[in-house]
Parts: structure tokens; C-alpha cells; sequence
């Protein structure tokens, strides 16, 4: 068939194929064809008129049921659906052309399935509804999910506060001691609808939707506040511009040595404060070490060497030597 009559396989351009209707090519005259010259006949364009199921297809100078050749399931009338029709002399002859095909049974039901196809909501209009519907219930997802984050920020802001380990050694479901930050969050959801339904709907879809419940989620979110804390604290320091320095080693459980940088300073109301400026790991334990580990924290922190007015450390020479200690160097 010529391009005209060719029926699209993707649903879209299917759908939008079915709906512009049947080929419907007018011409100022219409080709003739028949036996010797008296006999000749043409298409006329005035058939058209009450046969909206008709079509006409300059290409193959024929004519075609559009719903027949589009909606039927197996080829009964092959003239109609497949070649096409050519006795124009015949056309309007009862029983027989136009008239036969449209009285058939096949031609009624394929009739009423392009009308309900008709009727029905466009393929490319279900498929857009169906992409809002999904769009719209994923950003209320992120808006319910955004809406908790600042009820477990404050959990988490609360225990860090007082000091509180947040992990348990069991935090499975039928665990009785899930951890202090788990179990408060389960009871503040008990009187939070939001977040109990946020918590629902993570233990339901754990794979797809976030719980920001979870041992990575807790650190990230220790780790944003304390980004917040930190910044306040340089803040302030550089506000004060003179501070003092307080330094220790402690190993931790690998036997590697953190080192503890505490900053001491005249607050904007004149109270003195102290605050643990940041926690790193201790590369060297000489004192030329320890200096570089104290000089690339203030200068991360973007907080000037000579503004130091002040040194704390314990005894250990390494750190208060007067000599080579680190108390020395600074």
C-alpha cells in the first residue's frame, strides 16, 4: 500500500493515524477506467457524502472502508480492506458495491470499534495523564520526605547535645533497644503523623523510598551539623581575632592517634569561650608533625597563625618543650 494507507505500529503514531481518519485524496477530475471509451467511469467525490467509512487513495486509484481496513482482525472482504475497489459502475448498485460492503456484518462491528475508539481519551493524552500522575506522586514523596528531615535533624541535633550514642547493637524490628536515635524517632512518630506515615512508607518500599533513618543517614546528617556548629564557631573566632590553642593526642580503638584542636576566644558579649574546633588524625607524633597538623586545620579554616596568643597542652615534651616541642614552633 502507499504510504497514505500504511498504518503506524507504535501505539502514538497509531492513535493519531486512526483519529486524522480515512485518506481522502480530491482531485479536479478522477482517472477513468472501463471498457472502450463509452464504458469509462471515475470516482466521484460526492460518495463521500453519508459513506464517512469511505476512502480514496489516488495512488491505487481505488477505494477503501477505512475502519475495515484499520480495526478488522482478518481479512473477510479483501476489495475493501486489502486492493481496493474499482467498478465505479457498480459502486451504487443495490447489493453490490458501497451498499453490500456496508450492510455486512464485519463492516457494523468494525464501525462501532472506531467509534469507541473515537470516544475514548487519545493514547498520547493517557500516556501524559499517566506521566503527571507519576510525576505529581513523586513530588509529594519528596515533600513528605522533606518535610521530616528537619523533625530527625532536630533529633539528631538533640542527642549530640546531651552527649548520647545514637547506634544500638541490635536495630533490626523485633529488636526491643534499637539505639537512642532510632527509638526516639520511633516515639516521636507516635505523635507525628508525618513522620510515622515517612516511616511506613520507607519499611514498605525500602528499595524506593528513604527512610534517612539509616546508620549513613545518621552520619550525614551528624556530619551537617556539625558543619553548622563549626562554621559558627570560626565565625566567632575571626569576629574576636585573638584565640588560644589547646591541643591532645587520645588513640582511638585502631591505636591510631587522634588529635583534638580546641579554640579559645572572647565571644562578641565578652564570655569566654572554648570549643572543639575539629578532630584529625595525627600523621606524626613529632613535634614538627603536630605543628603541620595544627597549621593545615587553621589554614583550612581559613584562621591566621599569629593571631595565637595563648597554647595548651600537657606535659609531654613532644608538645611543651620549650626547645623543639610544638610549643616552640608555633
Amino acid at each position: 500500500m502507499s504510504s497514505a494507507l500504511n498504518i503506524p505500529h507504535d501505539r502514538v503514531s497509531r492513535d493519531a493515524y486512526i483519529r486524522k481518519g480515512p485518506v481522502r485524496d480530491f482531485l479536479d477530475s478522477y482517472p477513468k477506467s472501463g471498457l472502450g471509451k463509452k464504458h469509462q467511469r471515475s470516482f466521484q467525490s460526492k460518495w463521500f457524502e453519508g459513506r464517512k467509512w469511505l476512502e480514496y487513495s489516488k495512488d491505487y486509484d481505488a477505494a477503501f472502508c477505512f475502519p475495515c481496513r484499520v480495526f478488522g482482525t482478518a481479512i473477510y472482504d479483501e476489495t475493501f480492506q486489502k486492493t481496493g475497489f474499482r467498478q465505479w459502475h457498480r459502486a451504487l448498485e443495490t447489493n453490490r458495491g458501497f451498499a453490500k460492503h456496508a450492510m455486512s456484518q464485519q463492516h457494523e462491528i468494525n464501525m462501532n470499534s472506531w467509534q469507541t475508539f473515537l470516544s475514548s481519551e487519545p493514547i498520547d493524552a493517557q500516556l501524559n495523564a499517566e506521566r503527571r500522575r507519576i510525576l505529581e506522586l513523586g513530588n509529594k514523596e519528596r515533600q513528605n520526605r522533606y518535610e521530616v528531615l528537619p523533625i530527625l535533624l532536630d533529633v539528631t541535633n538533640t542527642l549530640a547535645k546531651l552527649h548520647l550514642p545514637f547506634r544500638g547493637h541490635d536495630e533490626t524490628e523485633t529488636s526491643s533497644n534499637k539505639g537512642v536515635f532510632l527509638e526516639v524517632v520511633e516515639l516521636v512518630s507516635r505523635w507525628n503523623a508525618d513522620l510515622a506515615n515517612h516511616l511506613k512508607q520507607a519499611s514498605a518500599k525500602p528499595k524506593s523510598y528513604p527512610s534517612y533513618t539509616s546508620p549513613s543517614s545518621q552520619n550525614e546528617m551528624i556530619q551537617y551539623s556539625a558543619q553548622y556548629v563549626r562554621e559558627k564557631i570560626v565565625k566567632d573566632v575571626k569576629a574576636s581575632k585573638y584565640f588560644a590553642v589547646c591541643l591532645d593526642t587520645t588513640p582511638d580503638t585502631s591505636k591510631r592517634d587522634q588529635l583534638s584542636i580546641i579554640v579559645r576566644y572572647v565571644g562578641a558579649n565578652g564570655d569566654i569561650s572554648e570549643d572543639l574546633l575539629d578532630f584529625v588524625h595525627a600523621e606524626e607524633m613529632t613535634a614538627e608533625g603536630l605543628f603541620e597538623s595544627l597549621k593545615s586545620v587553621l589554614d583550612k579554616y581559613e584562621l591566621k597563625m599569629d593571631n595565637i596568643r595563648g597554647q595548651g597542652y600537657d606535659g609531654c615534651s613532644t608538645m611543651s618543650g620549650c626547645y623543639s616541642g610544638l610549643q616552640a614552633r608555633v
